[in-house]
């Protein structure tokens, strides 16, 4: 299914008022959504919000803008279908540390960079060891350890989750063999 992507740009001047609203098509749409093969849609909408009360020198305003809603509005997907959510540097610079991970997630397994810890699970009443949990690992020369909970997510968003995992499960299985 195909639902176009757009935004909506609003000049405000405190003194005036909105003076203008303009829609950027973000996917080169006609702004044509209709339905899709007879079946029943049920669009929802994430929103990201930024706001300017100041344009720096230099700076593309629209083209700011645009980068900093369209990165207030993934923040807002991830966080669950219809949300919304404020742009906030922190937002610009959450966004550009992930893109080097995953950059550098793309060269780990070929660089010895993963590894598998072991830690042993035990029965709650006598502790006997019941098994072994097999625990995948990332140390980046720069970054150090990335943790799994950081380097995971980027794993399953980029399609790279089948080949780290697939190596996890080779590597525990040789190690224990």
């Amino acid at each position: 299914l195909w639902f176009p992507t757009w935004t909506a740009v609003l000049s405000y001047d405190p003194a005036v008022g909105p003076s203008s609203l303009q829609r950027y098509d973000l996917d080169g749409a006609s702004g044509n959504s209709g339905g899709a093969w007879d079946a029943e849609v049920a669009p929802g909408a994430s929103i990201g919000v930024t706001v300017v009360d100041r344009r720096p020198p230099g700076d593309d305003p629209v083209g700011t803008l645009l980068r900093d809603a369209d990165t207030a509005m993934y923040h807002a997907k991830e966080r669950g279908r219809g949300r919304h959510e404020l742009f906030d540097a922190r937002l610009r610079v959450d966004i550009s540390s992930r893109l080097e991970y995953a950059s550098a997630l793309r060269r780990a397994i070929g660089n010895g960079e993963m590894s598998m810890r072991y830690q042993a699970r035990r029965h709650c009443g006598d502790r006997r060891l019941a098994g072994v949990e097999a625990l995948l690992r990332w140390t980046h020369p720069a970054f150090g350890a990335v943790p799994p909970d950081v380097f995971v997510p980027i794993a399953e968003r980029t399609g790279r989750i089948v080949e780290v995992g697939g190596w996890a499960l080779q590597q525990a299985l040789a190690e224990v063999a």
